[in-house]
């Protein structure tokens, strides 16, 4: 076997004697055996004899070997598998004697006492060895010598030797490999992509939806009441605001009776409104407002305040604690306006989503 630098020969048997110690399948067969220590080792050896070529021909780490020069390293990658299969070998052998004898298999036990030096001079004495070359036994007692480099022969041949691949071809499946993995991304970013736009078109085409189904619903409401030059008295005032609260969504929206209706001007299933027909400079008192607040809540529906006038600062306050909306109608000039932040949400969006029911 080929000396090997002392950090490799520790990195190597250090692998093997890990893989081997925690390896869940102790009594798995030698092909399978074989084939997941090939998959677990055979990157890291070509990484570490490839390191090794390079600095023994002084070649700086990022230049990538030619064929001939990586040939020249399959010696120093022989002899680190040679280490690792060994050490791999001596900690499935070990952990079998254990099970054998009805003790527990444990793999960190293992690895404890690998660093005993008497440990390693009993593996060396009994443990499986050939020359370097790792003899793996079967459960059924078969055997085979894991390294395609071997001179050994196998007792069974039909249950064949871990091959390893040349350097050439090494690279050439770790070329390929990449780029499989480099397609994959491509395709999972494609994919991806896909996806995205699929879900920007279906996030638009519900937007259309809501458009469409808002123009229908403003379509079939009824139209706006149209302005009163001359003015309106209190009476006119309350059915210019019940015209435009079924404007704005409030359908069954109805001028009350002019008595015994708690201060309520227009009623509907979700909403009562009070109108304070006043001067332009009039202002609302705070009081008006909590009366209508205390009539709402015993009612178990929403407040509106439609005033010709101004609110109070403690009026507007008190309003937006509570969540009744305030608005300022204008019967000669046929507007609305909000003096408050649900009182503006009420005359844009409408009644039904201002205060959550369907129209």
């Amino acid at each position: 076997m080929r000396e090997l630098e002392v950090d490799d020969r520790h990195w190597a048997e250090d692998f093997g004697a890990r893989w081997g110690a925690n390896y869940p399948h102790l009594h798995e067969s030698n092909q399978e055996l074989s084939r997941a220590f090939r998959e677990a080792a055979d990157e890291p050896l070509n990484e570490r004899a490839i390191a090794h070529q390079k600095r023994v021909l002084g070649i700086p780490p990022e230049i990538e070997l030619n064929t001939a020069q990586a040939a020249a390293a399959v010696p120093y990658l022989s002899a680190l598998a040679d280490a690792m299969l060994r050490e791999m070998q001596w900690a499935l052998w070990w952990r079998r004697q254990r099970v054998a004898r009805g003790e527990v298999d444990s793999g960190v036990d293992y690895m404890v006492l690998r660093a005993e030096p008497n440990f390693r001079s009993y593996l060396e004495r009994y443990g499986p060895s050939t020359a370097g070359r790792v003899l793996v036994v079967g459960e059924d007692g078969s055997a085979f010598y894991n390294s395609s480099v071997s001179a050994g022969v196998s007792e069974h041949p039909t249950q064949g030797a871990g091959e390893r691949l040349s350097f050439r071809e090494r690279r050439a499946q770790r070329k390929a490999q990449k780029l499989a993995a480099e397609a994959y991304k491509q395709d999972l970013a494609q994919q991806e992509a896909r996806q995205a736009a699929l879900r920007r078109h279906a996030a638009l085409s519900e937007q259309a939806r809501v458009r469409h189904e808002q123009q229908e619903i403003l379509r079939r409401r009824p139209p706006a009441p149209p302005p009163q030059p001359y003015g309106v008295n209190h009476q006119g005032a309350e059915r210019f605001v019940a015209d435009w609260m079924r404007h704005l969504g409030v359908r069954d929206a109805t001028v009350t009776q002019y008595s015994g209706d708690g201060g309520i001007d227009v009623e509907s299933r979700h909403v009562i409104a009070q109108v304070k027909n006043l001067h332009h400079a009039a202002t609302v008192p705070v009081a008006h407002i909590r009366d209508l607040l205390g009539t709402a809540t015993q009612r178990k529906k929403a407040a509106v305040l439609f005033t010709s006038g101004v609110i109070s600062q403690s009026g507007l306050a008190f309003a937006e604690s509570t969540g009744i909306a305030l608005i300022r109608y204008d019967a000669e000039k046929g507007q609305l306006s909000g003096l408050n932040p649900r009182g503006r949400q009420a005359i844009t969006s409408g009644f039904p989503a201002t205060f959550g029911f369907n129209e």
